[in-house]
C-alpha cells in the first residue's frame, strides 16, 4: 500500500485564498476611503454651519441692544446702544467678512475659517421710525477652488427687535 503524503497547499488552494484576501483589502481600501471622504465633508459642513449661526446669533444680539437705529442700509447697520455708543454693523464684501465698529476701530466677529458672501439688513419700519431689523446672512467654506464634492453654503434668516422697544 502506497501513502500519499501531501504536506502544503496546492497551487489552486493558493489562488482561492490570494483572490479571497484581494477582495477583501479592495472592499476595506474603499470603506477605509469612503470614511475618510465622509469625514472631511462633515468638518465642512460643520464649520460652515457652525459660523453661519455664530455670525447671526453675534449680529442678533448687537440689535437686541440698540437703543436707537440711526440708520439701516442693505449693508450696514448704524445704531446708539443702551450707553450711549454709536456702533456700525457692516459687511466688507471685498474681504468676505463682518466688522462691528465702534469710535473708528474695527473688530472682525466673523472667522477666517469661512467666507460671507451675502450679509442683507432690511429696516422694519413704523411709521417713521425703524422698529427693528431682519437679518439675511450666506456664509461658505473658506477655499474658492475647493472640489465640488467639499463645497457647502449655509443661508439663514432672522428678525430682531431691541429688547426695549419689545415693552
Amino acid at each position: 500500500m502506497k501513502i500519499n503524503n501531501q504536506n502544503g497547499f496546492t497551487i489552486v488552494e493558493v489562488l482561492i485564498y490570494v483572490t479571497i484576501l484581494t477582495v477583501a483589502m479592495v472592499v476595506l481600501a474603499s470603506f477605509a476611503t469612503d470614511v475618510i471622504k465622509n469625514a472631511a465633508r462633515s468638518r465642512v459642513v460643520k464649520e460652515v454651519e457652525l459660523n453661519a449661526q455664530l455670525t447671526l446669533n453675534r449680529l442678533a444680539s448687537e440689535v437686541r441692544h440698540a437703543q436707537k437705529f440711526n440708520s439701516v442700509t442693505a449693508t450696514e447697520i448704524n445704531y446708539v446702544d443702551l450707553n450711549g455708543v454709536t456702533t456700525l454693523l457692516r459687511f466688507d464684501s471685498a474681504n468676505n467678512l463682518v466688522e462691528r465698529v465702534i469710535g473708528g476701530n474695527a473688530e472682525t466677529i466673523t472667522t477666517s475659517e469661512v467666507r460671507i458672501t451675502a450679509l442683507n439688513f432690511n429696516p422694519i419700519i413704523s411709521g417713521t421710525d425703524i422698529k427693528g431689523v431682519a437679518i439675511a446672512i450666506s456664509v461658505r467654506q473658506k477655499s474658492v477652488s475647493a472640489p465640488a464634492a467639499y463645497q457647502h453654503e449655509s443661508d439663514l434668516a432672522t428678525t430682531v427687535f431691541p429688547r426695549q422697544l419689545l415693552y
